[in-house]
């Protein structure tokens, strides 16, 4: 087994012939939860997947119907509470999480929601609130 990240919590562990891609950005779909502020494009959020939390930039791609998953809209210039929407999340480099006493990084290791249902869901909080919760559609290495 060999451990794809640095060694601390939420790192995870897999087969040196197949490790878990680290991602430096995330194209999810996410619902919002009744939030107060809209989420806007270059928004600063907590993104949390499994064990960690990292600094992250929201850049809004698509909104889209809640039910159907139809475009309708796409670069929209807000996403406001119950919309759902598809959203690339870029990851930065540092850690919000002093308790868990991470490292400075600027990758997660991530799988698709198709590849790994367990691997391939975050959250989104902004100001100690959970704002969205989604699944991983792709991401860049």
């Amino acid at each position: 087994m060999a451990i794809t990240d640095s060694g601390s919590i939420g790192s995870v562990l897999c087969s040196p012939a197949s490790p878990v891609p680290l991602a430096s950005s995330i194209v999810a779909q996410v619902i919002l939860f009744d939030i107060q502020t809209p989420l806007i494009n270059g928004a600063s959020v907590e993104l949390f997947h499994h064990a960690r939390n990292v600094p992250a930039t929201i850049t809004l791609l698509e909104s889209l119907d809640r039910v159907t998953g139809v475009v309708l809209k796409a670069k929209p210039r807000v996403l406001t509470k119950g919309m759902s929407g598809k959203i690339r999340i870029t990851i930065r480099a540092g850690s919000i999480s002093e308790t868990a006493g991470l490292a400075s990084f600027s990758r997660l290791p991530v799988e698709t929601f198709k590849t790994n249902k367990d691997m391939g869901r975050v959250l989104l909080r902004r100001d100690g609130e959970t704002i969205a919760a989604g699944i991983i559609l792709s991401y860049d290495t």
